[in-house]
């Protein structure tokens, strides 16, 4: 580990200090208790659209069940202490604070709040990224309950998308069977509690607002006009099971027998949630997908130098001189608006890259994309269990990609000329 140290003209210029930061996407400022997002792409100017709320949680950890004498709390940023600053790669803006809230579901019904919940949200923009970033940290004192994030949208909505392992889900906002669940012989009222794994949506032909998640994984669209989306950071109980829950009645789930107390899952002390939050003019899901992939990846780091082990002793685990040297390459790259990569690795014989690329929509798409290779090499076409099925090219350092049905999964064997499998088990 160390630095080197440049002689300059001039010094870099440090972030300023300012409630308000820009990138060349949005514009976020915080001024007199309200938060103001910009759009500077459309002009639009959106007030307060991020708020939080908390609600009793009588449900166990198999399912949310609101408590039966409820009292939902609207947690704002209004009386945060606000710093923030401006820079020229990277901005971000911090609320500090707390809410009151009742410390459980006693004080939630007599709507007591004793007990206050520090927070600190961290809203960043980096330059060129259509992404606000968000860090959401929270020292929990509260049980039985669920917090939630809400983003205020212009979308008056009727359905709500998510996605799933290879496509994208589209549900109504609220279930059909909501009022007949009974008589129709449901042993739990069905709900519009959705869940995502990486990104929840929605949208209209006008605007899309997305919610990209690292670890939240259920939301619901809700107010009045389905303009709100709903983003759960945590929910505390303290049973594996209840019985005769609001949304569920009948015999507990899990241990039907007996309550088996969990007070670890009241998930009480800090708690750090993140991910990231964009507007869009159009629905694209395989670019949302690239955005969460970027979001979550985060960049890779490694040492070159050499340590001198006279003054740096390794007594434990002494490393041996890697006897290549690496170098960075970019060996696939995918040219594609509307394909996703869900995964790259090498094949079994160590002799080629496996690339898996599918179709997230419920349409073709006509024009696929391209495979731009760094060298020369053979594409096949393999099943999933990466055995050949045709040979698609040879010698070729870029392939055009056949038209892809909706959902459909493919994966290709790249296999570069100069690459031998004796050559390839050396440098690994």
């Amino acid at each position: 580990m160390g630095f080197t140290l440049e002689e300059a003209s001039q010094c870099v210029t440090d972030r300023q200090p300012s409630t308000t930061i820009s990138n060349a996407y949005y514009t976020l400022t915080f001024d007199k208790g309200q938060l103001v997002l910009v759009d500077r792409r459309t002009k639009q100017s959106f007030v307060n659209p991020i708020h939080f709320d908390d609600g009793g949680d009588e449900g166990d950890t198999y399912d949310y069940s609101p408590a039966f004498q409820d009292w939902l709390l609207d947690l704002t940023l209004a009386e945060a202490e606000v710093t923030g600053q401006q820079g020229k790669l990277v901005s971000e803006l911090v609320f500090r604070g707390q809410w009151q809230l009742p410390s459980d579901l006693a004080q939630r019904a007599a709507k007591k709040a004793s007990v206050e919940m520090p927070y600190v949200l961290v809203l960043k923009l980096a330059a060129d990224d259509p992404v606000i970033h968000f860090e959401f940290t929270v020292e929990n004192t509260v049980c039985d309950h669920r917090l939630r994030l809400i983003l205020k949208t212009p979308v008056q909505a009727q359905t709500s998308f998510a996605d799933t392992p290879f496509g994208i889900a589209a549900r109504p906002v609220i279930d059909p069977h909501l009022k007949d669940w009974r008589a129709i012989g449901y042993h739990e009222e069905p709900t519009a509690l959705r869940p995502l794994i990486h990104f929840a949506n929605t949208h209209d032909d006008k605007t899309s607002w997305t919610f990209l998640g690292l670890g939240e994984k259920e939301f619901q669209l809700i107010g009045d006009q389905f303009d709100q989306l709903a983003v759960t950071m945590f929910r505390g109980v303290g049973y594996l099971g209840r019985p005769d829950l609001k949304r569920r009645p009948g015999d507990a789930s899990g241990l039907q027998t007996k309550y088996v107390p969990t007070p670890d899952s009241q998930l009480l002390g800090t708690r750090q949630m993140q991910g990231g939050i964009c507007l869009d003019a159009d629905f694209v899901p395989a670019e949302l997908q690239r955005r969460v992939q970027s979001l979550a990846i985060g960049s890779l780091g490694y040492q070159t130098q050499t340590l001198d082990r006279f003054t740096t002793p390794l007594q434990y685990f002494p490393i041996n001189t890697n006897q290549t040297n690496l170098v960075h390459q970019s060996p696939v790259q995918l040219v594609s608006r509307d394909l996703v990569v869900s995964s790259v690795s090498e094949t079994p014989d160590h002799a080629g890259y496996l690339v898996r690329v599918y179709n997230p929509t419920d349409v073709t798409v006509a024009t696929a994309g391209d495979f731009i290779l760094e060298v020369a090499a053979s594409i096949r076409q393999l099943n999933l269990n990466h055995e050949t099925k045709q040979t698609l090219a040879t010698d070729v350092t870029t392939f055009k990609l056949p038209a892809f049905k909706p959902g459909e999964i493919r994966t290709y064997g790249i296999y570069p000329r100069h690459i031998s499998l004796a050559s390839k088990k050396e440098s690994l």
